[in-house]
């Protein structure tokens, strides 16, 4: 008789543990699925807004998003020098913003935006020399991963600057290797 109630309480116990393995793999996998798409991803929580600018190739845009992934639905779009209000940020780089041009909230991948009102240079850009001692990176977006490389003496296209970095027909190039003069 005592060892049938031994035998008993073993078994519920590893029914109990197999049921709370179970149910943490469930929980795991739909922590992991809902970061995936942009569930729950805003990290800054104060309520401060910057006014931002999204910078471009004249005629491009980029997209408004429902949520932050690139799969996203698309609510809308800005124009290159459009401005508009951030109101939160990811730490994967997308921030929330609210445009009065759409009349919508959404998401914007920040690496397209500027933080000061961006200088452009027309549907054709201006030709520019780059000024360095080596080469220098070119970017898919300001602070981004490389895309190619340039030289001293080699010509860009610049369609657009701000602060630190231009938008020229090879990349994103950080301004003080560009004679913009």
């Amino acid at each position: 008789m005592r060892g049938d109630f031994f035998m008993k309480t073993t078994m519920y116990c590893s029914i109990s543990r197999h049921k709370i393995q179970v149910f943490a793999v469930l929980v795991a996998v739909l922590f992991a699925v809902g970061f995936a798409i942009g569930w729950g991803a805003v990290a800054d929580a104060d309520n401060d807004t910057l006014r931002c600018w999204v910078m471009c190739k004249p005629g491009d845009y980029i997209h408004i998003r429902e949520w932050p992934g690139r799969n996203a639905v698309v609510l809308g779009r800005l124009e290159c020098g459009d401005s508009f209000e951030t109101t939160g940020r990811t730490k994967d780089g997308w921030v929330e913003v609210s445009c009065s041009l759409e009349d919508t909230r959404g998401w914007i991948y920040s690496g397209y935006l500027v933080f000061e009102e961006p200088v452009q240079l027309g549907e054709y850009g201006k030709t520019c020399t780059i000024s360095a001692n080596g080469r220098v990176a070119c970017r898919k977006w300001a602070d981004g991963p490389r895309r190619a490389w340039t030289v001293n003496g080699s010509t860009v296209k610049v369609y657009a600057y701000a602060s630190d970095w231009a938008l020229t027909n090879k990349g994103w190039i950080k301004t003080e290797y560009i004679d913009l003069e």
